[in-house]
C-alpha cells in the first residue's frame, strides 16, 4: 500500500471511529445517563433509580459508553461508579445538547 492509500485508510478510520462514538450517545437514555454523569459521579444503582432504569438496562447503556470512552469506572468494594471520561465528554455532550436545542 502506499503513502496515498494509507492516508485514506486512515480516514476512514477517523471517521469510523467517530461514528461508533456518535452511535453510543444516539439514544435517549444514554444522555439521560451522560446528563446525570456530568454533574458528578454516580454509583450504577444510583443511576438506575435516578432513571427509573432496570438494572440491567442501566449497566447495558454504561457499558456501550464505556466501551466508547466516554465513561470511565472505578470500583469501591462491590459497587461500580462512573463518570465522565474527561472534561472534553461534557464539552461534546454541552455542544450537541447546545445545537440541538436551538433548532
Amino acid at each position: 500500500m502506499d503513502e496515498r492509500n494509507s492516508g485514506v485508510v486512515d480516514k476512514v478510520s477517523v471517521f469510523e471511529a467517530f461514528a461508533e462514538s456518535l452511535k453510543a450517545v444516539a439514544n435517549g437514555r444514554r444522555l439521560e445517563l451522560l446528563e446525570l454523569m456530568a454533574q458528578g459521579e454516580h454509583a450504577v444503582e444510583d443511576l438506575a433509580r435516578i432513571t427509573g432504569m432496570a438494572m440491567t438496562t442501566t449497566s447495558a447503556h454504561l457499558q456501550t459508553l464505556k466501551r466508547a470512552g466516554l465513561v470511565v469506572t472505578r470500583r469501591e468494594c462491590t459497587t461500580i461508579y462512573y463518570r465522565l471520561g474527561g472534561d472534553d465528554v461534557a464539552e461534546l455532550y454541552t455542544a450537541a445538547k447546545r445545537v440541538i436545542l436551538s433548532r
